[in-house]
């Protein structure tokens, strides 16, 4: 029996876009959700595509990949941004041989691009990723696919947070790839106060950075220096500009060591190969 696509994509399109940077270089983040499924979506092809105009004009195909090797997100770093009223409509194609495809509708962001808050959004992330920030390990978590056959039940949709197969995540493959990535643990007073955050206790604490990537709760993060290892409790928005978020706030809770959590250690030298990119291109920005 065919596999019904429009029901991967939530709400029949899903797809959500941001405008990171105004040009140059020109970034549009291009992000898509997908309904849960137990179904194995490995021999599915997401396309990724852009058009100048949701109607009168031809979508090109800028990314296609199957859904492991690609998470669900793509950065479009070809933009092009010679006029600074226009805008770009981008869709997402599920493909699947011997099946009809599945679009969602095209999409943009919403308002015109503000010149203000891609310049803060650029000044932001040329502070932490060049000055202030400190190196992590970042996994996200994954929210679609597999189910765990091991301890995830249909009925209640839950997991058991002691299972050594998907770590309490319900999915046969709870994380993407471990990433680098800088964050600044030394959150402005101001930023704290609009997330109503306490720190009432020693396994707790705040970091931030600018709007990419965007963190959901469930992720986590190794701090590359102390060897810590947290999981993401919350994100919060602190700013944003013509609906963009601008900074985000990540509230994590320090993972005690376990059976589970041993199961995301990686080689020292894995870790040691993300580091190492991060500190590269820093000292790139600085020459």
């Amino acid at each position: 029996m065919p596999i019904a696509f429009d029901e991967y994509f939530r709400d029949g399109s899903g797809v959500v876009i941001n405008c990171l940077t105004w040009g140059p270089p020109s970034r549009v983040l291009v992000e898509w959700q997908l309904v849960d499924t137990q179904e194995d979506l490995s021999a599915v092809t997401f396309s990724v595509e852009r058009s100048e105009d949701d109607a009168f004009s031809k979508f090109v195909t800028l990314k296609s990949g199957q859904i492991y090797s690609d998470p669900h997100e793509y950065m479009d770093s070809t933009a092009p941004f010679e006029s600074l009223h226009r805008k770009l409509y981008y869709r997402v194609r599920a493909s699947r041989v011997g099946d009809p495809d599945v679009v969602s509708a095209p999409t943009t962001w919403y308002g015109n691009p503000d010149l203000i808050g891609q310049e803060i959004i650029n000044r932001h992330t040329l502070l932490v990723d060049t000055i202030t920030g400190s190196p992590f390990v970042y996994w996200k978590q994954r929210t679609f696919g597999p189910r765990c056959g091991r301890c995830y039940d249909p009925v209640s949709k839950r997991s058991k947070k002691s299972c050594t197969l998907c770590l309490g995540t319900g999915f046969a493959h709870p994380y993407h790839d471990p990433v680098g990535v800088w964050l600044d643990k030394d959150v402005p007073q101001e930023m704290l106060r609009m997330t109503q955050f306490s720190q009432t206790t020693t396994t707790q604490r705040a970091v931030w950075r600018p709007m990419y990537p965007m963190f959901t709760a469930g992720d986590v993060l190794l701090e590359a220096q102390s060897g810590d290892r947290s999981k993401i409790e919350s994100r919060k928005v602190v700013a944003e500009k013509r609906g963009v978020p601008i900074q985000q706030v990540l509230i994590l809770e320090l993972m005690p060591r376990s059976s589970v959590t041993k199961l995301l250690d990686v080689p020292d030298a894995i870790i040691r190969g993300l580091v190492d990119t991060l500190v590269a291109e820093r000292q790139l920005r600085e020459t």
